[in-house]
């Protein structure tokens, strides 16, 4: 017998993520393996399934100022949890 707990799930997103993914999605080394189109669907489908928080106070806290965003919309969602690759990202203690 299987069971599900319902949980609500909250995807964070903000203006600088959804244009962050759409043009690391359409670098010249992703041209070969994703269409155009396909670039689209996944634009669509992180609308559809983010909520979009606005931004207003961007802190200072990794060397790369254009990863500090990551930080200031955790803060504003309330998240539990950062969920990256970025190393600089992952050097930053709880």
């Amino acid at each position: 017998m299987l069971s599900f707990r319902t949980t609500a799930w909250l995807f964070p997103s903000c203006s600088t993520l959804r244009n962050e993914i759409d043009n690391v999605l359409n670098r010249p080394k992703f041209s070969k393996l994703i269409s155009k189109d396909t670039i689209g669907k996944v634009i669509r489908l992180h609308d559809l399934v983010t909520t979009n928080f606005r931004l207003t106070k961007i802190p200072d806290i990794v060397s790369d100022p254009n990863d500090n965003y990551l930080f200031a919309l955790s803060v504003k969602a309330k998240a539990n949890y950062l969920v990256t690759g970025d190393k600089l990202v992952l050097d930053i203690e709880k």
